[in-house]
C-alpha cells in the first residue's frame, strides 16, 4: 500500500517513491518477494540506491548475501508551457555484488506524464537495457556491434488519480 499522491506533504505534487516503487515492481515482476530492502536517502544522495536480497529463496533454501549498487546518472526533466506535460529521463547503472561473483547492467527510463482534464496523469513509461560496453568481454563486443543502442525496449501506460486520504 503506497502514499497517495502528495497526501501528508502539504503539497499536491506528484512525487516518487523510489524505493516503494523498486520493491514493487522488482517483486511483482518476479512473483515473489525478489528484494528484501532497498536503502535510498536523496537528500544525501539522490544519485545512488542500495538493494539488499532476502537470504531465504521462494523454495526455502538459504541464499547468499547479494546486494545492487545503482549508480542514477543524466537526470533530466522538462515541464511544457503550459504545465500540463512533463517529461523526464535517468539512466541507471547496476553493480550486483555477491559472493565470488558480480554482475553490471545498463539501463534508461524516459516518462511522459499529461495533465487530463478531469485532473488524472496519464503517462508512458519506457525502459530501455545496453549491453556494457566492457572490451574485455563478449557483452563487450557485442555493444559494439549493436552501435551502443538498446537491445531490449519495454513499454507500460500509466494512470493515476488522485485518492481521498483515508480511502
Amino acid at each position: 500500500e503506497g502514499t497517495p499522491l502528495g497526501y501528508g506533504r502539504g503539497i499536491s505534487s506528484v512525487i516518487s517513491d523510489r524505493p516503494f516503487n523498486t520493491v514493487e515492481m522488482l517483486n511483482a515482476y518476479a512473483g515473489y518477494n525478489r528484494l528484501a530492502k532497498v536503502d535510498y536517502n536523496p537528500s544525501k544522495d539522490p544519485t545512488r540506491m542500495t538493494m539488499s536480497y532476502p537470504q531465504l529463496g521462494p523454495d526455502m533454501q538459504p541464499l547468499p548475501p547479494k546486494r545492487t549498487e545503482v549508480f542514477i546518472n543524466n537526470r533530466a526533466g522538462a515541464l511544457s508551457p503550459d504545465g500540463k506535460t512533463f517529461v523526464c529521463s535517468e539512466m541507471f547503472r547496476a553493480v550486483t555484488l555477491g559472493p565470488r561473483s558480480s554482475a553490471i547492467g545498463d539501463s534508461e527510463n524516459v516518462c511522459l506524464f499529461e495533465l487530463q482534464a478531469d485532473g488524472s496523469i496519464q503517462g508512458i513509461h519506457r525502459s530501455m537495457v545496453y549491453l556494457v560496453p566492457n572490451p574485455n568481454s563478449k557483452e563487450g563486443e557485442l555493444s559494439m556491434q549493436v552501435g551502443g543502442n538498446a537491445v531490449a525496449v519495454y513499454e507500460w501506460k500509466i494512470d493515476m488519480r488522485r485518492v481521498s486520504p483515508g480511502s
